[in-house]
């Protein structure tokens, strides 16, 4: 310090002494010599070796501002441009540590032949998020760059930038084939390169890069891998046979790999080339992996052998197989039964399925083990036995389909066509009195159609269908059992056959009744006038002639006479007959805008069957009178005398009835009274609600439309037609008539009756 004291002016000479004098002194630590060249601030442009003293200090420290001044000194003091270069990248990344990214771009600036400076720069603007220069610049960098692999990672920078930064999307493409052209396994080129390709659905693009990449080579797992990608992207392109070779290297690779095997289990499925997929599952199935894997592999294996290759034997031992994995696993022990019954091992199924019925959860699944069982109990040669068995079944499940026609189908293969006839009525029995206890209840429905069908043929089962539309049940669940438009199949033959009378009177109405009213319809006319002018009628005009040709055809239809038609505004939807001789009806001022055709079809028929029968003025007569004038006529008849004149207003009115009947019919008529006197089941107040009946059945007979009978009689009855199936189904409950005659509808009698109509053989 005397020698140089700290003034002196040779600063640098000072410096070094002081610091050769610190090192000499055998106590000194690399931190105290790193203090003293950081606290050296000057000179150190005049002395290199200083300088790059001082430079290690300040990365040993952390002194970054020093460190720059010491790079700048020493760029200063060297003359070759790859020396100056690379003091110049150090200089830029000090200056961005001290935030002056733009000082670091210009140093780098100053040396452009350094073949890291425009790398450095790029990763100055990347950080400065000035990304389209930054791109260029990664751009820029990898193309000068000498190392493919170098220049693949500057290539996968300026691509990142182009597809996450900047969006877009073409440009990140090239970047990323540029990348891939360089070094295709470096990082995650491949994958991203890939995942664009696919994104924008240039598959013929990513096949061959896929291709490209397994071509360059990788260890197995990586290999592998790429051959099941590869595998997956030919499927999409269907190409099976490519994918069949891609999985076939893949497992060249690694024979065990589950993975692959599978995708080739499905390949082999898509091609149909059943043996294949079996081997690939037998391979799978003899890698001792998971419990649950070799399940699945057997099941598949017995899938495969059952459905597809129709081998039962081994179908039998693959499903043992999973049997003996899983022994609770009740769909394998399902699909065993199935496979022994069908060859011919009625014993061995019949004992699985005893084991099924014990353990089936629910009762649907319960009825079926229980018909399957009666089955292999039949076909071990216990016929009686599986008899009683379908017995039991349908005691306790009486509407069920399945077992309906389970039942059913033993007694065809027994060759008991009686027993099955009984069977199937019986059945159709069980499901009307089922029916009108819950006619919501589509299954009802469905089943009754499918046993109609089974039983009587096509045309009884379509009644049905039409019933259960007109009750509200969706037409879409007897799609092929009706015509689109609700109705049954076929036509009824006109004229009507006078058979279909008696086939559809109700046991109200019997023949007896309708002779005695065909004798006396003048007597009761007179007795019952029909008050013309309390109904202000008139004669059709105007829209109304169309309804004269409409009750015109339907009556040629039913075999009768010409009719008229008279028009009232008092009961705008009426439709009623009030004679028949000539067939004569009323309808309302308004039947032809609240109808439609076919409704009107319907309710013409209905009248004009009751006007051709003569029993109008009963039907048009106030019940009260039409009592009066039957118990009148049937003196001694058992009934109620509360509303009943005096005996000899009785005996005067009786009389009067008989004094209008033409004298050649008396003696039939008193024959017939004689006979109604003796007939106990016969009421006069019903008489009404018989004939309209009788008027309904023929009508529906000829028509085969319930949904528009059933719209008719809801009109006629005031009702509008619900929206919903619950309200329409309420409103036909609330209406007899409607009710009575969708029973109708699906009864015997409906179907005898179409029968001698010639609708059904």
């Amino acid at each position: 310090s005397e020698a140089l004291p700290a003034d002196s002016a040779d600063r640098l000479a000072r410096h070094r002494l002081v610091l050769e004098l610190l090192k000499s002194d055998p106590d000194t630590t690399q931190t105290d010599v790193d203090r003293l060249l950081c606290s050296i601030a000057d000179a150190l442009d005049a002395d290199s070796g200083l300088a790059r003293q001082v430079l290690g200090a300040t990365y040993a420290r952390g002194d970054s501002l020093l460190g720059s001044q010491a790079l700048i000194a020493l760029t200063a003091a060297l003359d070759n441009d790859l020396g100056r270069g690379a003091l110049a990248l150090d200089t830029a990344e000090v200056l961005q540590q001290l935030g002056n990214s733009e000082r670091a771009l210009e140093v780098l600036g100053a040396a452009p032949r350094h073949p890291l400076a425009r790398e450095g720069e790029a990763r100055l603007l990347h950080g400065a998020k000035r990304w389209e220069e930054a791109a260029s610049s990664y751009q820029d960098a990898a193309g000068r760059a000498k190392d493919a692999h170098r220049a693949a990672s500057l290539w996968r920078e300026a691509a990142c930038i182009f597809e996450e930064e900047l969006e877009d999307q073409a440009r990140a493409i090239e970047a990323w084939v540029a990348a891939a052209q360089c070094d295709l396994t470096y990082l995650d080129v491949y994958r991203r390169l890939a995942s664009l390709y696919r994104h924008q659905a240039q598959l013929d693009s990513l096949a061959a890069l896929t291709t490209a990449r397994i071509d360059a080579g990788a260890d197995t797992p990586t290999l592998v891998g790429l051959l099941l990608e590869q595998a997956r992207q030919r499927r999409e392109r269907g190409d099976v046979q490519g994918v069949t070779e891609a999985l076939d290297e893949c497992l060249e690779l690694d024979p065990h790999h589950f993975a692959a095997l599978r995708e080739l289990v499905d390949t082999h499925r898509t091609a149909e080339n059943w043996q294949g997929a079996a081997e690939a599952l037998i391979r799978i199935a003899r890698l001792n992996r998971s419990t649950d894997e070799q399940i699945w592999a057997f099941s598949q294996l017995a899938e495969t052998y059952d459905l597809h290759l129709q081998d039962l034997p081994r179908a039998e031992a693959s499903l043992r197989q999973v049997a003996k994995l899983a022994p609770t696993h009740i769909q394998t022990l399902d699909r065993l039964a199935s496979v022994l019954s069908r060859q011919g091992k009625a014993p061995e199924s019949a004992k699985l399925l005893e084991e099924l019925v014990r353990r089936a959860d629910g009762d649907a699944a319960n009825r079926d083990y229980r018909i399957r069982l009666a089955r292999a109990v039949e076909s071990a040669g216990q016929a009686r036995q599986a008899e009683l068995m379908l017995e039991s079944l349908r005691a306790g499940q009486p509407t069920e389909p399945d077992v309906i026609l389970a039942v059913a189908d033993y007694y065809q293969r027994q060759g008991a066509g009686p027993a099955e006839a009984m069977h199937l009525n019986r059945a159709a029995s069980d499901l009307r009195t089922a029916i009108d206890s819950n006619p919501g209840d589509e299954g009802l429905w469905t089943t009754l159609v499918r046993v109609l069908k089974r039983r009587l043929g096509a045309g009884p089962a379509s009644c049905a269908a039409s019933a259960a539309i007109a009750v509200g049940h969706p037409a879409s669940l007897f799609e092929g059992d009706a015509t689109p438009r609700g109705e049954a199949f076929g036509e009824a033959k006109a004229p009507l056959s006078s058979v279909v009378d008696t086939i559809v009177a109700p046991p109200g109405l019997p023949q007896t009744v309708r002779r005695l009213f065909s004798l006396c319809e003048h007597s009761f006319d007179k007795v019952l006038p029909f008050d013309a002018s309390a109904w202000r009628l008139r004669r059709p005009s105007g829209l109304h002639r169309g309804l004269v040709e409409e009750a015109g055809a339907v009556a040629e239809a039913l075999g009768i006479s010409e009719p008229r038609l008279r028009v009232t505004p008092v009961a705008p939807a009426a439709c009623m007959p009030i004679a028949g001789d000539p067939p004569t009806i009323v309808v309302g001022g308004n039947l032809h805008e609240v109808t439609t055709p076919r409704e009107r079809v319907f309710l013409f028929a209905r009248a004009l069957k009751v006007a051709s029968n003569h029993l109008a003025p009963a039907l048009r007569a106030r019940p009260e009178d039409l009592d009066v004038a039957l118990l009148a006529l049937l003196q001694g008849h058992a009934a109620s005398r509360e509303q009943q004149p005096e005996s000899r207003q009785m005996q005067d009115l009786r009389k009067k009835l008989l004094k209008a009947v033409p004298r050649r019919w008396r003696d039939e008529v008193e024959s017939l009274v004689l006979e109604l006197r003796g007939n106990t089941g016969f009421s006069t107040r019903a008489v009404p609600f018989a004939i309209s009946e009788l008027g309904d059945r023929a009508a529906l007979t000829l028509t085969g439309d319930v949904p528009s009978a059933v719209n008719a009689l809801l009109k006629i009855a005031g009702h509008d037609l619900p929206q919903s199936d619950a309200g329409r189904l309420r409103a036909i409950r609330e209406t007899p008539e409607a009710w009575t005659m969708v029973r109708f509808a699906i009864s015997d009698a409906h179907f005898e009756a179409r029968a001698q109509a010639g609708v059904d053989p």
